[in-house]
């Protein structure tokens, strides 16, 4: 266990050490022995005898004198009280608070012929509770005890009397070699605390209780108790800067904190020297208020880009004896002057994305020296304002830039680093790339799905760069592809695939210059109307293609959740007739079919959605059979009630309060008058 955690929390610990006595010690079983063969015996015996355990005698015969102390004696004596259990059998029981810890008791019982007893008989036995040391803190040959520890002793039981911290008794209990000073106190009646004013640092104590210690009660200590400790030695706790420091200033000052306070002379033993040469670095030393921390301030300049390496010597001497016994090193390196150590794009790029330019420092900058230092050809001051960011070791731009051109990046000369060397100006420059090959389509929002009516041409817009051609494909799909296209995202899966063979290859050119968005239409049907059903739709031209699913209804399915309801309500895709009598099925969070009434609608009884259930156990998918086709993905909603501005609960209320109203007193308000 760590020595300074034991310690710092045993103060804590021990003030909660309680003695608690069960009902078992005041009241004991009787500890009756055995009779031999001629029917006598005496109880108790051994050595672990309770207070308040009665001392019973059963005699062979009934005595002829019943005089009880004539026939049963306790040395030394006890005040208590005899009783006759049996005509045989005699008890005397000790007052309380009972016989005294510790302490050897014989009972005897004088010979008596006419009860059977030729013989006097005796019985030694010995009170359960002796007082010792149970525990000690520092332990015994614990090391590097703190120098601010503090020294319990926890006894076995009560020693000092139950009183105030006032009126404790101020007996030695505890004595230390070599000698402290200090302060002892009971924390208890039990514990027992000491706090040294003058522990030494490296130093083996002796720690004795002497015997003969009285307890409040009864009892003594038999022998004495003894433990040692040793102190903790003098040593260096932290050195900074540490651990390889790659950013130290050309004035860099090191710190080196020790556990304990130091002799002026100590501070020699810190030394900083140019790990190359070898040289010592000049320099003055000063000590804090405590004398725990020295601070070696160089007295000349140090050299860019070089590692130092702080020493301090073993042998070092405490204020208060003992010294140090290992030395400690660490080291830390110089930064250059500052400098651009990286850029991206890469000076002299030939095709460099479009979004944006960074660089990253050599070493810690002053990121206000850096505000307005940035500027890019082509790029006004007024469209970089917002768009750059700054820290120690970067600065970065977000703009988009053109494709094809060539820039250049400026930094202007000026900038700080965090040890005041100015920075001279930095210009690279670069020429974008071409934009990249590729096809979007343009498409809502719910998923990458649509529909399209059954009676009219599906016509597509999309948009290509830098393709002279786009290449589409259509594929059908079966009711359970739809369904997971439609519902449940299977187009975020790129080796998903349709079953059926494709249906339609077509290629659509496309008039546009170099880095030009061109926007285009193309038919999926190639001229007519599609045949009711669901589709794939894939381009296969450009670096980056798109996909799609969609369907072609003759049918619109509106919907409406509630906390226990989902409402259908079917429309013709044209004109929006309500449709009576067509079947609906749902599936997702459940399963069922149902037909619309003569106003269109359906509806379905669903879960109500709590908070640990899994959400989308409440996403339904809808569709409409028959000679009719419809469809619809409650997931497919991309609008939240809220922002129309309407109130909505998600998920259903488990606790419900209610506040009755109380009338409310309408009457108005008149000041009493002012008495003067």
């Amino acid at each position: 266990m760590n020595a300074i955690a034991r310690f710092r929390g045993a103060a804590v610990a021990l003030t909660l050490l309680v003695t608690v006595i069960g009902c078992s010690q005041l009241l004991p079983s009787l500890p009756i022995r055995e009779p031999d063969k001629s029917g006598f015996s005496l109880s108790p015996e051994g050595d672990d005898v309770a207070r308040l355990a009665p001392i019973v005698a059963t005699f062979p015969k009934a005595p002829a004198d019943r005089t009880p102390g004539s026939l049963l004696q306790l040395f030394p004596g006890v005040a208590g009280s005899y009783a006759w259990l049996t005509p045989r059998k005699l008890l005397f029981q000790p007052d309380f608070p009972g016989l005294l810890r510790g302490t050897t008791y014989t009972a005897i019982v004088p010979a008596n012929r006419d009860a059977g007893l030729p013989d006097a008989v005796t019985r030694k036995f010995t009170v359960t509770g002796k007082l010792a040391v149970q525990q000690v803190i520092p332990g015994d040959k614990d090391a590097e005890v703190p120098l601010d520890a503090q020294v319990f002793l926890q006894f076995t039981r009560s020693v000092a009397p139950l009183t105030t911290l006032a009126a404790q008794p101020t007996d030695t209990v505890v004595t230390f070699d070599p000698p402290l000073h200090g302060k002892g106190e009971w924390l208890n009646t039990s514990i027992y605390r000491f706090l040294p004013e003058d522990l030494l640092p490296d130093k083996t104590y002796q720690v004795t209780v002497k015997r003969g210690l009285s307890s409040a009660v009864d009892g003594v200590l038999e022998q004495d108790f003894r433990s040692s400790f040793r102190t903790i030695g003098p040593a260096v706790d932290s050195i900074v800067p540490d651990a390889g420091w790659i950013y130290g200033g050309p004035w860099q000052e090191a710190v080196v904190t020790f556990n304990q306070p130091m002799t002026d002379a100590a501070g020699d033993g810190v030394v900083v020297t140019n790990s190359a040469t070898g040289a010592a670095v000049p320099g003055t030393r000063s000590w804090n208020a405590a004398h725990t921390v020295v601070t070696f301030s160089p007295g000349a300049r140090m050299a860019n880009d070089t590692k130092y390496v702080i020493s301090v010597s073993s042998g070092l001497k405490s204020a208060r004896g003992g010294v140090t016994a290992l030395s400690r090193t660490a080291s830390f390196t110089v930064v250059g002057v500052p400098r651009v150590a990286d850029t991206w794009p890469k000076n002299g790029e030939k095709a460099a994305g479009q979004y944006g330019v960074s660089l990253q420092f050599g070493s810690p900058m002053d990121p206000d020296s850096l505000d307005g230092k940035l500027s890019i050809s082509g790029i006004s001051d007024k469209d970089l304002e917002g768009h750059v960011n700054v820290w120690e070791l970067g600065l970065s731009a977000n703009v988009a830039l053109k494709a094809r051109t060539h820039y250049t990046v400026t930094l202007a000369p000026g900038a700080i680093d965090r040890y005041g060397q100015v920075m001279g100006g930095y210009t690279w420059s670069f020429t974008t790339g071409a934009l990249p090959s590729s096809v979007s389509l343009a498409l809502p929002s719910f998923g990458g799905s649509a529909t399209y009516s059954a009676s009219s041409e599906p016509l597509l817009w999309f948009q290509a760069i830098n393709t002279p051609t786009v290449t589409f494909t259509l594929y059908p799909l079966t009711p359970g592809e739809a369904r997971g296209a439609f519902h449940e995202y299977a187009l975020g899966n790129p080796k998903w695939s349709p079953s059926l063979p494709a249906t339609r290859t077509w290629t659509e050119k496309v008039a546009s210059g170099p880095d030009e968005v061109r926007l285009a239409q193309t038919s999926l049907s190639g001229g007519g109307p599609l045949p009711k059903g669901a589709y794939l739709l894939a381009t296969t031209s450009g670096g980056m293609g798109s996909r799609f699913a969609f369907a072609v209804v003759d049918s619109v399915i509106v919907t409406k959740l509630s906390q226990t309801e989902l409402l259908a309500w079917a429309l013709d895709h044209d004109s929006g007739t309500p449709l009576a009598g067509v079947p609906v099925h749902v599936d997702g969070g459940i399963a069922g079919d149902a037909v619309t009434d003569d106003r269109g609608l359906a509806t379905f009884a669903v879960s109500k959605p709590v908070i640990s259930a899994n959400p989308n156990e409440r996403s339904y998918y809808l569709t409409i059979g028959g000679a009719r086709n419809g469809v619809v993905s409650t997931r497919w909603q991309g609008m939240s009630p809220y922002q129309f501005g309407l109130p909505a609960e998600f998920y259903a209320r488990e606790w419900v309060g209610h506040m009755p109203c109380q009338r409310v007193d309408t009457t108005p308000f008149r000041a009493p008058p002012i008495v003067r």
